[in-house]
């Protein structure tokens, strides 16, 4: 409706200037191929996910997320190293995991738009991603004692 009202107001094509930059930022329809731009949208994916890990160094992350399994997985087996109960915590942290693609697509989709402001501010969003990922690590483990108390307060509050 604001495209329409606003071109019935100011008396220009609002509508057909906000379908080009919708097929602009989201590199659709060959508009900036036709002004001899183009996006891989891979490496977009992957220099956003770089420019958030520029500042640490790759033998850091490797100590952190080894440190981080190995003491999730000493929990797992002092608390008896049920299989079953591992199999369906992933299946739990699977939802979790789906948030954390939620960036790569908007990356793919919004290619244009997450090229041109990577540096600025679309680079954070891949936080979401390292933070699904660790919260994943973290419930594959969680026992199941964690697990019914944090729906216990779930069914308090809601």
């Amino acid at each position: 409706m604001k495209w329409v009202i606003s071109s019935l107001v100011i008396r220009e094509n609002v509508i057909s200037d906000a379908i080009h930059s919708i097929m602009v930022r989201s590199d659709t329809g060959g508009v900036n191929e036709a002004h001899g731009v183009t996006f891989n949208k891979v490496e977009i994916i992957q220099n956003n996910y770089n420019c958030i890990m520029s500042n640490v160094p790759k033998r850091m992350v490797f100590l952190f997320f080894f440190v981080i399994v190995s003491l999730l997985y000493l929990k797992f087996i002092k608390e008896g190293g049920n299989i079953r109960i591992f199999g369906s915590n992933i299946l739990s942290g699977l939802p979790v995991l789906l948030i954390g693609v939620a960036p790569i697509v908007w990356y793919a989709v919004l290619a244009n738009h997450s090229a041109i402001h990577m540096e600025f501010y679309a680079y954070k969003d891949s936080a979401i991603t390292v933070m699904s990922l660790l919260m994943f690590i973290v419930l594959m483990f969680a026992s199941p004692k964690i697990k019914n108390q944090h729906q216990d307060i779930n069914f308090k509050n809601g």
